[in-house]
């Protein structure tokens, strides 16, 4: 990011006049608006199992982690999860996991 972009954004990070920041949060408003309509999309995200082989650092998941109490959906929990959000209307499921030794 360039220096006078970062100053900008930290200027508004730090702004406290009200009557600005409710200009600024019009215009995010408005180019949401042309950007992507008024319409809600509902996207779902169904965790199968949050065991992982890995210990990647920035991860909640990572194999090192003792005070997670670990999970492992089942295929037919799996397939109501996907059943159930279809019928709730969303539009999308993903579906994920750590990398599970115990899936595949």
């Amino acid at each position: 990011m360039k220096r006078q972009a970062r100053d900008a954004l930290l200027r508004w990070l730090r702004e406290d006049d009200d009557s600005r920041l409710e200009d600024l949060f019009a215009s995010a408003d408005q180019v949401r608006r042309e950007s992507v309509g008024d319409a809600v999309h509902l996207r779902g995200l169904v965790e199968i199992s949050n065991y992982c082989r890995r210990g990647c650092l920035y991860c909640g998941l990572r194999a090192p982690n003792a005070k997670l109490a670990r999970y492992r959906m089942s295929a037919e929990q799996v397939l109501a999860c996907a059943h159930l959000a279809s019928r709730l209307g969303y539009g999308t499921v993903v579906m994920q996991a750590g990398e599970d030794p115990g899936i595949g």
